[in-house]
């Protein structure tokens, strides 16, 4: 099966990409990420800041939303949010399904990487998985737990 096939909004003509932007604590510029706006293709984006005391890092999870058609270049779309995320100077961009993150602990359980479906870092590079084939694979879990352990997760 196909990433897009489970990133389409239920009774909808739409689809949504979850991109979850790591920032130090140190380094976070919060009046930047306010004042961020969605420059791709969405026809609408939500962005929040996830902060925990407890947390070595703060999130910028951004929820962004596209027409759905069967043509659409999946792998460009992700591509340009995570570049147009990466203009506020993240450590890494992870890009999962709805729901799979609720703590930095949890991030490394196999069940939770084979809901990563992106990656990028600035000294990885971009990774993203356009089948379910490639999330179940071992080479993904690898390169997911590689990135991790790089940014200390």
């Amino acid at each position: 099966m196909k990433i897009i096939d489970f990133l389409k909004n239920c009774g909808t003509d739409q689809f949504s990409i979850l991109c979850y932007g790591i920032f130090l604590k140190e380094d976070r510029n919060h009046e930047n990420i306010k004042q961020w706006e969605s420059r791709s293709r969405c026809i609408k984006s939500e962005k929040y800041i996830l902060e925990n005391n407890e947390w070595k890092y703060d999130i910028f999870l951004t929820e962004s939303y596209f027409l759905y058609s069967k043509n659409i270049d999946l792998f460009n779309v992700i591509k340009d949010e995570i570049l147009n995320i990466n203009q506020l100077n993240p450590i890494a961009i992870i890009c999962m399904f709805d729901g799979a993150f609720s703590d930095f602990n949890y991030l490394k359980n196999i069940d939770i990487i084979q809901q990563t479906y992106a990656f990028w870092s600035k000294d990885i590079g971009l990774y993203i998985a356009e089948d379910t084939d490639t999330l179940q694979s071992n080479e993904w879990s690898e390169k997911i737990i590689y990135l991790y352990n790089h940014i200390d997760i």
